[in-house]
């Protein structure tokens, strides 16, 4: 998404997280990216597919996992 910054990404795909933490990581990119560029990128972040987006485990969702990653 060029029309975006970084940091707006990624606020995005946190409020995306808060509002759906029943997705799971493969279905939390659904729509917004082809699902075989989706599942690389997770592959890549090394975030099982089955990983929920919501906050159990402490915090962490595909957002941040994600742009931790340097492609």
């Amino acid at each position: 998404m060029p029309e975006l910054s970084t940091e707006k990404m990624l606020d995005f795909l946190r409020k995306r997280a808060r509002n759906r933490p029943e997705k799971t990581a493969e279905h939390f990119l659904t729509g917004l990216f082809h699902k075989k560029l989706s599942g690389l990128w997770l592959k890549f972040a090394r975030i099982p597919k089955e990983k929920k987006s919501g906050n159990s485990d402490g915090g962490r969702t595909p957002a941040p996992d994600l742009a931790d990653q340097r492609i």
